[in-house]
């Protein structure tokens, strides 16, 4: 009763124990040890002192050297110097820490802490011997087992706030985390596992943690995870969670075995974090930048490293092989004729033919190959498949198979059937690496269209197309490249107004920079993107640097516009309307101010996609002008329909209009009917100061040619004029713009 209850002072209960044990008769030392630094050490943490200071609190002595520490350790009970049998006398501790004082007869009782010694109370009696009773024995054992209680309430105590601060994380923590029985039965999960999975409090007590974890618990994953936890032994790894409903989660997870003061498990925590969204990202990442959007096959780029990677592993001398390049035939027309959706769909249709074929293990030698078969859609209409195992005796057999079993009915919304031309390359007898196994499987491909399509043919060296091949590979590479780096440019020629003789608005005209720094003019590349199906991606590039060159001239106080070409496969694009809305948002460029150019005769080829295309460019406020009128199929009556803003007269008929008569009346026509549908004119190749005359004596809005400027990386802050062009001389590419 003279022992104060544990309020939060720990040491007050250590001085009154100290204190009362201090009173009994003849003890001038009274003091707590306790077991400090792995039990090699002794700490005074409290004393009751009658006589002269011997002691301090805080001192620390060798637990080696308290003898009676250690029988009292060894008995488990409270025991004198005398029983241990030293001399009494002797027992003066060594080592400096105190001055002889004589006879000193001691008495410590252990404190006992989860069933270990932790330190001892020490009562001295100095200056004679002493004989200790059993009485006071068993009280300061007494007094010893109320300090091991107070040390367990304190640590009850300190579990209980850490208890409180560790609840209060988890309960708020953004982890999932939910904790089981030593069985694995859930006892408490926190508010965002609850949420995520759909669970309530009811639903989940008792819940099976493999229950949970049903997504991977069915298989060896789970059993693993089992073993190690229950060998006490934390587990790390990915988990598919199951959720209420039914759907699944991905986590990383965390799972630690609880143990208690004995080493045995008590219960589980179970730490997780959501990595659905992530993973998914991931795999979307992967998907974009590894397989091929409308077929699902590798990408051109996936399917280079996945050869080089085979062709690594096994060398030139350890294997064989067989690369089929596939080219639809026509595709190019029934694109052009039906559409890009209908394209689409055949490009699917191919793609899964492709798989069925060589998922078939039972088609002719296909049971030859014990390695995974390449399959890719290297550019537009190309499909590439490698068959690992094969070589010269084989080929034959498996490629004809595969034409047989393409060759059938394209799709219910048009007729004929889809065909294809198949170019076969050897390995290693036509090339060693993936670059030249591609150039003359390539060149094969184009051998066999030559020869009349939908037939096979084996690369021979004396095919005279690879040079031409790898002439279109390299260009190829080239514009890949020059993508990548943001190497194409536009060049800008002025459009003079004829009415002021001011500059109205520039045609931004694609260029191609060099890693050397040279420029490569349209006729360099254009071919060889429209062949693989990069030019939308060019069309797109100069969109956005004309629009951020037009945005660039309103901060400065201009007021110019910009036109910029665009190929006749844009017409068909149904993500186009979406780049152009977003873009000009993005730049900040005046759409009024935006002409974007289509040939006449790309509009024509697709009427009902060339009106479409100019409503959704009408309604973003942009214009639109129809390219190189006069040459296509001339009808004034769609000009109504589409709506257009400009015509653009073609260069053949300006360039010798003051020498031709024929081609003045076509151009007067043209104005005429023109004006009177409220569409403006612009004349292109003006070169001669004669022909300037008479195209604004004719009522031409517009003049664009170098006589009134040519091309250049950036437009002239001085009006230009047609007397600064005097004497330039064309080549033939930049007549041909």
């Amino acid at each position: 009763s003279m022992i104060p209850r544990l309020a939060g002072d720990i040491e007050l209960v250590y001085r009154k124990i100290t204190e009362i044990a201090s009173e009994i008769v003849g003890v001038e030392r009274a003091s707590l040890w306790l077991l400090r630094e792995g039990g090699e050490r002794l700490e005074c943490v409290c004393l009751y002192e009658r006589g002269p200071m011997r002691y301090s609190k805080g001192m620390v002595l060798m637990a080696k050297d308290y003898p009676s520490y250690f029988r009292a350790l060894e008995s488990g009970r409270a025991i004198d110097a005398e029983d241990a049998g030293k001399d009494p006398r002797t027992c003066e501790f060594r080592q400096g820490y105190l001055e002889p004082l004589g006879i000193t007869s001691m008495l410590d009782a252990p404190v006992r802490l989860s069933g270990r010694i932790v330190g001892t109370l020490c009562c001295e009696h100095v200056g004679e011997k002493r004989h200790w009773y059993p009485d006071e024995v068993n009280f300061v054992a007494d007094l010893a087992d109320r300090v091991a209680e107070a040390m367990r309430e304190a640590e009850r105590r300190k579990a209980e706030v850490e208890m409180k601060k560790l609840s209060a994380a988890i309960e708020h923590s953004t982890s999932l985390v939910f904790i089981t029985d030593v069985n694995g039965r859930v006892q408490y999960a926190n508010p965002v596992f609850k949420k995520l999975t759909g669970y309530s409090d009811e639903e989940l007590m008792g819940l099976e943690m493999k229950t949970l974890f049903q997504g991977s618990g069915r298989g060896q994953k789970f059993e693993t995870l089992w073993s190690t936890v229950h060998g006490r032994r934390i587990w790390r790894g990915e988990i598919r969670g199951r959720k209420k409903t039914g759907g699944y989660y991905l986590s990383n997870t965390v799972v630690t075995p609880v143990l208690d003061e004995k080493g045995d498990i008590t219960s589980f925590l179970v730490v997780q974090e959501d990595v659905t969204e992530k993973t998914e990202t991931a795999r979307k990442i992967e998907r974009l930048v590894s397989y091929d959007t409308i077929t699902g096959l590798y990408n051109r780029s996936r399917f280079i490293s996945e050869l080089d990677s085979w062709i690594e592993d096994r060398g030139p001398d350890n294997g064989k092989g067989v690369l089929m390049l596939f080219g639809i035939d026509h595709f190019k027309l029934i694109n052009d004729t039906y559409g890009h959706a209908t394209g689409d769909a055949i490009l699917r249709r191919m793609a899964g033919l492709l798989n069925s074929v060589f998922r078939d293990r039972n088609g002719p030698h296909m049971k030859k190959i014990h390695e995974d078969i390449i399959v890719g859609r290297l550019s537009s209409d190309e499909f590439a498949v490698f068959l690992p195992g094969l070589g010269a005796d084989e080929w034959k057999d498996v490629a004809e198979y595969t034409r047989e079993r393409l060759n059938g009915p394209v799709i219910k919304e048009i007729s004929g059937h889809l065909t294809a031309s198949i170019g076969v390359a050897l390995f290693p007898e036509h090339g060693s690496t993936t670059k030249e196994l591609l150039a003359k499987a390539d060149a094969a491909m184009f051998r066999a269209k030559d020869l009349g399509r939908n037939r096979t043919h084996l690369f021979r060296p004396e095919d005279r197309d690879l040079e031409k091949m790898h002439t279109r590979l390299e260009w190829k590479e080239k514009i890949l490249n020059a993508l990548e780096d943001d190497r194409f440019i536009p060049y800008f020629q002025p459009i003079l107004c004829l009415k002021d003789d001011t500059v109205h608005h520039y045609e931004a005209l694609a260029r191609m920079r060099e890693p050397d720094g040279s420029i490569l003019t349209p006729g360099d590349f254009i071919a060889t993107a429209e062949r693989f199906g990069l030019i939308g991606s060019i069309d797109r590039m100069m969109m956005k640097k004309a629009m951020l060159m037009q945005a660039e001239t309103m901060k400065n106080g201009g007021s110019l516009g910009f036109a910029v070409n665009l190929s006749g496969k844009d017409i068909g694009d149904p993500e186009l309307s979406v780049f152009l809305a977003r873009t000009l948002k993005e730049t900040g460029a005046d759409p009024e101010r935006m002409v974007f150019e289509i040939t006449e005769t790309e509009a024509v080829r697709d009427l009902d996609g060339a009106i479409r295309f100019v409503k959704e460019l009408k309604s973003l406020g942009c214009l639109f002008s129809l390219d190189d009128f006069g040459v296509g199929f001339t009808s004034f009556v769609y000009l109504k329909e589409m709506h257009v803003d400009f015509v653009k007269i073609d260069g053949s008929f300006i360039k010798n209009l003051h020498r031709n008569r024929n081609d003045q009346l076509f151009v007067k026509a043209i104005v005429d009917v023109a004006r009177g549908m409220g569409i403006k004119t612009v004349a292109e190749f003006v070169e001669e100061p004669e022909a300037l005359e008479l195209i604004r004596r004719f009522g031409v809005d517009y003049a664009q040619g170098y006589l009134i400027g040519g091309p250049a990386p950036s437009i002239d802050s001085k009006r230009p004029h047609p007397s600064d062009a005097g004497g330039h001389v064309m080549s033939d590419m930049e007549r041909a713009e």
